[in-house]
């Protein structure tokens, strides 16, 4: 958490990821009866929600920086921060919010074409994870996501097992061969007798960069779907 309180650096990703870690850190200083953070809280949640009308494209896509290319991906980050500032009590651009929750829902679409290289699949999932966030889940998009299974990463893959569960009316058969395949793609082995963590079956280097991926973030995915 203090590496990415302090993060120096200021793109739209590294602006959100911060705020997001406040907003996370908020629930931790409930539990531990703190207090003493809504300053700090406030001003950089706020220089968030005032950087972000700077940084949505004509394509209601959200850039790293003003003027560059906007990112799927990107938005469904913003998105889902967004959603986690209104719910700690910030007030947000409800136009603003609209137009990103507009740009997810075309993103959906089988005629979409503004992915980054080879990660369409993952960014229509993440665009339909922060619609699901946000209250605005289409379920036969899970469904249609689910049936391509074989098209999803790891990451991707626990994210839809968890839509199909959030959805609640999709087949079993679906649920049950998406866990399979979450299960599958975390390797283990025995240490000192103790069965422990070993990686994952698939290399995060292989994806492009521009989606950010990491070991961490497959994992944290699984573990959240598993839960």
């Amino acid at each position: 958490l203090s590496f990415l309180l302090n993060y120096p650096h200021g793109c739209t990703e590294q602006r959100v990821s911060r705020a997001r870690a406040f907003l996370a850190f908020k629930e931790f200083n409930a539990r531990l009866y703190r207090d003493g953070q809504e300053k700090e809280l406030k001003r950089v949640v706020d220089d968030v929600l005032t950087w972000l009308p700077s940084v949505v494209d004509a394509n209601g896509l959200v850039s790293y920086w003003p003027g560059s290319t906007g990112y799927v991906s990107l938005t469904a980050w913003v998105t889902e921060f967004l959603v986690e500032a209104r719910r700690a009590g910030f007030s947000t651009d409800q136009e603003i919010f609209d137009r990103l929750i507009a740009t997810l829902q075309q993103a959906l679409r089988s005629d979409y074409t503004r992915f980054i290289t080879g990660e369409n699949y993952t960014e229509r999932v993440m665009a339909l994870r922060a619609l699901a966030a946000a209250g605005r889940l289409d379920t036969s998009y899970v469904a249609e996501l689910a049936r391509r299974s074989e098209y999803l990463n790891l990451e991707s893959s626990a994210q839809v097992w968890r839509l199909l569960e959030v959805s609640g009316n999709q087949p079993s058969a679906a649920r049950e061969a998406l866990g399979k395949k979450v299960r599958e793609g975390v390797v283990t082995r025995m240490y000192q007798g103790r069965e422990i963590y070993g990686g994952l079956q698939e290399n995060a280097s292989a994806r492009n960069g521009l989606i950010l991926p990491s070991e961490t973030r497959t994992l944290s995915e699984v573990v959240r779907a598993s839960a």
